[in-house]
């Protein structure tokens, strides 16, 4: 998205429980494989993977189908720019994360990845509120944007 999130970029969504983030990164997901318009911003096509750790297979898909009702993106460029997959309740780290999603981003090749909801992937002893545990798990998100 020029101007906001250049190649290689690392963002974190973060909100109050319950404020509609799926919802929002789902929106912006869309927008990007689609080259359509996300909070008034215009998003250049990519392909786009998007990591579920929360809703499972069937509310995700509903989700999209809503979304791309409302904003009318075009189902055939949805399909080709836009893959998600399933992690929900099978990882709770990203470092574990990331071995898993290798095949998928290597034959798909995406250049949008969005992580939800990032607070899943805490793993044991991690506090959110740490400095240290923080730049920890940003660093792994910069190594994996840098890698793929």
């Amino acid at each position: 998205m020029p101007g906001v999130l250049r190649d290689g970029e690392v963002a974190i969504l973060n909100a109050g429980r319950k404020s509609k983030k799926t919802w929002a990164l789902l929106d912006f997901a869309i927008a990007t494989a689609t080259g359509g318009r996300w909070l008034g911003w215009q998003c250049e096509p990519r392909r786009v993977l998007f990591v579920d750790l929360e809703l499972g297979e069937r509310v995700l898909l509903s989700r999209v189908k809503a979304i791309q009702a409302a904003t009318q993106a075009c189902p055939k460029t949805l399909d080709e720019r836009f893959r998600y997959v399933d992690h929900r309740g099978s990882v709770t780290d990203l470092q574990k994360l990331i071995p898993k999603l290798v095949r998928t981003v290597r034959e798909f090749k995406p250049e949008l990845i969005v992580l939800d909801p990032v607070y899943r992937l805490r793993g044991e002893n991690f506090d959110e509120n740490s400095n240290g545990d923080m730049a920890r798990a940003m660093g792994h998100l910069f190594a994996m944007a840098r890698d793929t």
